[in-house]
This record gives C-alpha cells, structure tokens and sequence, in this order.
C-alpha cells in the first residue's frame, strides 16, 4: 500500500512513443480514489475528466519529477573530465 490518500495532489510523467520519437509530459492531478487492492488510484485531472493510474507512477506534486531526473542524466552523461 502507498503512503497516499484520497485529497492528495500527485503529479507523473506521461510518455507517448511515435514512430522514433518519444514525447514525455509532467501531468497532475488529485487522487479521489483507490481500487480495492490498493495498486491503482482513480486521479481527478486538471482538465475535470478522471483516469486509473498505477499508484506507483505517482509521485507527490512538486517532487522532482521523472522527467527532471532523466534530463540530469543526460547532462552528466555527456560532461567529460
């Protein structure tokens, strides 16, 4: 089970693959509810419309995000010396 509950504002990342490209988006919303085995929450969007995400997708809204994470790697990868 998560430490999250119903009322708490959660962002993650949204990833869309296209061909050879991918496109990542940070998303938020607000969890309303849980399923009965605790894995899946039932987030409210910024938008008003509602979606079932993997609670461990989520992440606390203003966290660093996935995103943010991968962008560093990225730039410590490519410092030499």
């Amino acid at each position: 089970m998560s430490d999250f509950k119903v009322g708490d504002e959660v962002q993650w990342t949204h990833a869309v693959a296209k061909g050879r490209s991918v496109s990542m988006n940070l998303r938020e919303g607000r969890i309303v509810e849980f399923s009965e085995n605790g894995l899946s929450a039932k987030v409210k969007l910024r938008s008003g419309r509602h979606s079932w995400l993997r609670v461990d997708q989520l992440q606390s809204r203003g966290a660093k995000s996935h995103i943010a994470s991968f962008v560093e790697a990225m730039c410590k990868a490519n410092r030499r010396g």
